[in-house]
């Protein structure tokens, strides 16, 4: 889970950081990032979708790494707070996924990782939820 996390608080902390400078992504593929990244759909009330997500993988980060040594060891409301985040991120990538399918059409490599990461998350949530 804190490796899934760490990853995630990197992807979106470039994509933040490139958006902070003013650059470009650097894009793998056909080159669909910049178009999904300059889309109106990057943004939720003017703030960049990379900014949530940033957060987003901090607090896994953060729930992941104060349960490092066991569910016993995390208050009663984190495990089903880490499962209901990771829900609501999983199902908010799959709402992202299909614009980019459908709506863009360009597909962010950056943007599926985290949509991966964010099923991970989800999956390794479920586990700890089924547990506790």
């Amino acid at each position: 889970m804190a490796l899934a996390s760490g990853l995630g608080v990197g992807l979106t902390g470039y994509l933040s950081g490139t958006y902070l400078a003013g650059t470009e992504v650097a894009c793998v593929g056909d080159g669909g990032c910049v178009e999904v990244q300059s889309s109106r759909y990057a943004y939720i009330l003017g703030v960049p979708i990379a900014f949530l997500g940033l957060g987003y993988y901090g607090v896994c980060l953060a729930l992941a790494l104060g349960g490092w040594r066991g569910v016993p060891r995390w208050p009663r409301w984190a495990v089903p707070l880490l499962f209901a985040l990771t829900l609501a991120a999983a199902l908010f990538s799959g709402y992202l996924t299909g614009l980019q399918l459908f709506v863009i059409g360009s597909l962010c490599a950056w943007c599926l990782g985290s949509a991966a990461l964010s099923m991970t998350l989800l999956a390794l949530s479920l586990l700890l939820l089924r547990r506790w």
